[in-house]
């Protein structure tokens, strides 16, 4: 099963309830951004090739929004398409 370190690099406050998982900026409306799967606590992104050989732990913790910067640094191929794009 592969996974990727997140590199959490939380600076920022998020003011809304859509933000990146990674940077905490929050992601403007309209703007497009992808969904990583968080796993071990948060710390790491499951890849999606993955997902169906995934069994869920207490570390499983779900889909997250991550901005279009930050799925770009972590590899497009790690995220997942929103819901609605």
């Amino acid at each position: 099963m592969r996974t990727k370190f997140l590199d959490f690099n939380a600076r920022h406050q998020p003011k809304t309830n859509i933000f990146c998982c990674r940077c905490q900026r929050d992601i403007r409306p309209g703007t497009p951004y992808r969904m990583v799967h968080l796993i071990g606590g948060g710390a790491y992104v499951l890849h999606p090739a993955d997902e169906a050989n995934y069994k869920p732990d207490a570390g499983d913790c779900g889909a997250h929004p991550i901005g279009p910067d930050c799925a770009r640094k972590l590899g497009l191929g790690w995220t997942h398409q929103a819901q609605g794009e």
